[in-house]
């Protein structure tokens, strides 16, 4: 292997094939080795040890407390939350009062002090982590200053800024010290990544030390999608739309019902004579479930089914997009722009986006004609959104141009920007 350059990636969640942070991390592999990068990989397991790579070598740091587990496989029903021992709540509240930001902090402090990383990571040029957790960026912080090289954060999702945690907004001692790691941490960040403008501007408003840093580097087209192709369109010979929402409701972020969609769709259907079925593809939570059967008769009452089918591999989910007459997006968050929006827009169907004015989502689809906004806020539910989108998905020879800011090659650019390479 002959390598110019080298960078440490600080990915604890690396092997988890549940983490979505694992497409953005393995892209950042790839575009660093097209640029002859030796990459070392820092990840979070059972066992201490070191695997080579075509692009480099993936160290693994044990974790001392147990928290993470590992899968050569990297198949769902290797990897989970191993706990050491039974779960207590009152040990569990002590932990994360004495660890900051929470009890991930020792595997972080451990690998910034691993000898096989420090060893490895002799001569990088950057140290670069991405979250959640972030604790992950506490390990690049110590990492970058032991090795003397260039600190980059990829700030997936906010830190304090619409934070994951209820903790930190529920609890104001909580939102201090984790404050003051992140402030030390992005003070010393040659660069900080986000993935949309609301991030950006949040971020900077609050810090303005980080002014002139931050840099948009938004998620990107999923590569099991291919290159997008125009196919003829036949018309529906039965007249039944077929809708799609794919991914969960409740999970990362508990305000993301599944009745903030349903209500207000079911308002615009009842103005909008059709027929058709709605089908949610993801692993839904009771309570997800739950919400749906109470409007299933509803919607019946309008000519519309509603259908509920497992998660499916992301290329497959590219083709189930692409059949689909519509797609549905909800987003209750301001700043984040989910994944599957980048997985919809390939499908070069016509989505129907319900997020507040003004958001990230709001933001990036109000230039895109394939998006349809709804702010579940209108007072007028919406309807005219909703018809003017049913009315999109009713014609065969809609098809839409694919953005190319969000491709591959237009990140890549950005990205390599940032390195200065």
């Amino acid at each position: 292997m002959n390598r110019l350059q080298k960078a440490v990636i600080v990915a604890p969640f690396w092997g988890d094939p549940h983490h979505i942070g694992t497409y953005r991390i393995r892209q950042f592999i790839q575009w660093l080795v097209s640029a002859q990068v030796e990459v070392i990989l820092v990840r979070a397991g059972r066992t201490d040890r070191c695997k080579r790579e075509d692009w480099g070598t993936e160290v693994t740091v044990r974790d001392p407390l147990g928290l993470h587990s590992d899968s050569e496989t990297g198949t769902p029903q290797d990897y989970g939350f191993v706990p050491t021992r039974r779960p207590n709540s009152i040990r569990r509240w002590v932990a994360y009062l004495l660890l900051n930001p929470d009890p991930t902090v020792i595997w972080a402090q451990t690998a910034a002090r691993h000898p096989a990383v420090l060893e490895l990571g002799q001569k990088a040029s950057w140290i670069l982590s991405s979250s959640p957790p972030e604790t992950a960026h506490i390990a690049s912080f110590l990492l970058a200053r032991r090795l003397k090289a260039e600190l980059i954060v990829d700030m997936r999702d906010g830190w304090l800024d619409e934070p994951l945690r209820p903790r930190i907004e529920s609890v104001p001692f909580q939102r201090w010290r984790e404050g003051r790691w992140e402030a030390r941490i992005l003070a010393d960040a040659k660069k900080i990544l986000v993935t949309s403008p609301v991030w950006k501007r949040l971020l900077e408003e609050r810090l303005p030390r980080t002014l002139g840093k931050v840099t948009m580097l938004t998620n990107m087209y999923p590569v099991e999608a291919g290159e997008p192709v125009l196919r003829e369109r036949k018309p529906n010979e039965t007249g039944q739309l077929k809708l799609i929402y794919a991914g969960r409701f409740t999970g990362s972020r508990t305000t993301r019902k599944a009745d903030r969609l349903l209500k207000p769709l079911l308002t615009g259907l009842r103005s909008n004579p059709s027929h058709g079925e709605v089908k949610f593809m993801g692993d839904l939570t009771r309570e997800d479930l739950a919400q749906i059967d109470e409007y299933r008769a509803q919607f019946e009452e309008v000519g519309w089914s509603l259908a509920c089918s497992p998660s499916v591999h992301r290329g497959e989910l590219a083709t189930q997009l692409a059949k689909a007459d519509g797609l549905l997006l909800l987003t209750v968050g301001r700043a984040t722009i989910p994944l599957k929006f980048y997985d919809y827009l390939p499908a070069r169907r016509p989505i129907l986006a319900i997020s507040p004015r003004g958001s990230a989502v709001s933001q990036v689809g109000d230039g895109l004609r394939q998006v349809f906004l709804l702010d579940p806020e209108a007072e007028d539910n919406g309807v005219r959104q909703i018809q003017q989108f049913l009315k999109s998905c009713s014609d065969p020879n809609v098809r839409y141009e694919v953005p190319t800011q969000f491709s591959q090659p237009e990140l890549r650019r950005v990205f390599f920007e940032v390195l200065g390479l």
